[in-house]
């Protein structure tokens, strides 16, 4: 694993006096799938308050040197297999139910029910699908009404474009492998995929070495009336605009993805959001779209939302729990005095009183 620094985009504020009345403008950070007049604020405060307390390398990311499937998910399957867990590959949830439990004197229902899942009975159920499948499964399943509103609310930000090329051209040699870019219609993000991953680094050792390149380019907010086809070919016009030595680049193989179903953070969503335990009891969450009672964002949401889901199923079993790790809930100035030139600030971004 290695750690790159990244160039991010800022939080811009700009006050404007129009008839005496502030007028802010926020640019919202790249990594939340939404234009800045959707993205919540609040949101937006909570994952720098996480991020920037949760590792001493604020915003400078941990990533794997090989291929996700080689280096992550292989791993993972194989340590679950030797524990005798059966993963299916493949496998569409086409049907979730609760199914009441009898009570009888000498056998009392401790719990609503037992659920099926494809009609295959468990004792437990933990939902961790992305929003988009979280919400299909809940709102179309059976005995689970408690739940049908909540899961209903549940929203995919803006859709989301990736697109990964092999070209016969390689960005400058002093450039960070991970580039954040301030997008001018669509390109926000930009990766030497050669440069960190040995998979890519052997296809351009295969071409003969330099100038070929890996080459991967992102844009986290899609506009809604943007075609396909539109999406891609404005990536590629705007790659060069960034990086002048990639004008001309001839692309000799690619693999686009264009998605709608990462969490939205927008405004006035968070209140809705599913907790990990649910009112149905063995029926557990976890993802990025849960709430948690302290703060995390994405990927860090989901693992820790994912712990917090098997303590409970522990926790009903009386077995050990696992620690859930997080970030305080106060910042590192919290209690501390306002600087002098606070109080004058906050004065001068009054509204004016009208005559």
């Amino acid at each position: 694993m290695k750690r790159t620094p990244t160039r991010n985009r800022r939080v811009r504020i700009q006050v404007n006096d129009n008839d005496g009345y502030p007028q802010k403008t926020y640019r919202s950070h790249a990594a939340f799938f939404a234009d800045e007049d959707k993205l919540s604020l609040a949101e937006l405060l909570k994952s720098f308050h996480f991020y920037y307390l949760g590792q001493d390398g604020g915003l400078v990311y941990t990533y794997p040197t090989s291929d996700y499937e080689a280096s992550i998910l292989a791993p993972i399957r194989d340590e679950l297999a030797k524990h005798d867990v059966e993963v299916r590959l493949s496998t569409p949830v086409t049907e979730v139910s609760l199914v009441p439990v009898s009570a009888s004197p000498s056998k009392p229902a401790t719990s609503p029910g037992r659920f099926t899942v494809n009609a295959q009975a468990f004792e437990s159920v933990v939902l961790a699908a992305d929003v988009v499948g979280a919400r299909a499964i809940v709102t179309a399943a059976n005995g689970l009404d408690a739940l049908k509103t909540q899961f209903d609310s549940l929203r995919p930000g803006q859709r989301y474009a990736v697109l990964r090329i092999w070209a016969d051209r390689d960005v400058r040699a002093d450039m960070p492998p991970f580039v954040i870019t301030d997008r001018i219609e669509l390109l926000d993000a930009f990766t030497a995929y050669h440069r960190v991953e040995h998979e890519s680094a052997d296809w351009v050792a295969r071409q003969g070495g330099a100038p070929h390149a890996v080459l991967e380019l992102h844009c986290y907010a899609v506009p809604d009336a943007m075609s396909a086809d539109d999406v891609k070919a404005t990536l590629l016009r705007e790659m060069p605009l960034f990086f002048p030595e990639l004008m001309g680049l001839k692309v000799l193989h690619e693999h686009f993805q264009l998605h709608r179903n990462f969490t939205s953070f927008h405004v006035g969503q968070y209140a809705q959001r599913p907790t990990v335990e649910t009112a149905v009891p063995g029926f557990v969450c976890a993802g990025d779209w849960v709430k948690l009672p302290f703060p995390a964002m994405l990927l860090e949401c989901a693992a820790s939302s994912g712990l917090w889901a098997a303590n409970t199923i522990l926790k009903a079993h009386g077995l050990r729990e696992e620690l859930v790790e997080g970030v305080p809930l106060r910042g590192l100035m919290a209690g501390m005095p306002q600087p002098p030139g606070r109080k004058v600030l906050a004065q001068l971004v009054q509204p004016k009183a009208k005559q």
